[in-house]
């Protein structure tokens, strides 16, 4: 349920429309080739608001998308 609630502390504070919202992630669309850019800016922003989550670039050669999940080991 925590990781449910900075989920959305997450989704509420990040500026974007693009964001499609699963039980125990959210995946953002961006820019082509602009993932690593936006996952780096999103970790500090979930750094700042101090929540257990961490966002990750996608592996997908377009760079689009980057998903927040928890930081828990063995969460995922």
């Amino acid at each position: 349920m925590k990781n449910q609630n900075d989920l959305e502390k997450f989704r509420v504070a990040f500026p974007s429309i693009k964001c499609m919202v699963y039980e125990d992630c959210l995946v953002y669309r961006v820019l082509r080739g602009r993932a690593r850019e936006v996952a780096s800016a999103a970790n500090e922003l979930i750094e700042k608001l101090d929540l257990n989550l961490t966002a990750i670039e996608t592996s997908l050669s377009t760079k689009d998308s980057i998903t927040i999940q928890s930081s828990e080991v063995g969460y995922v």
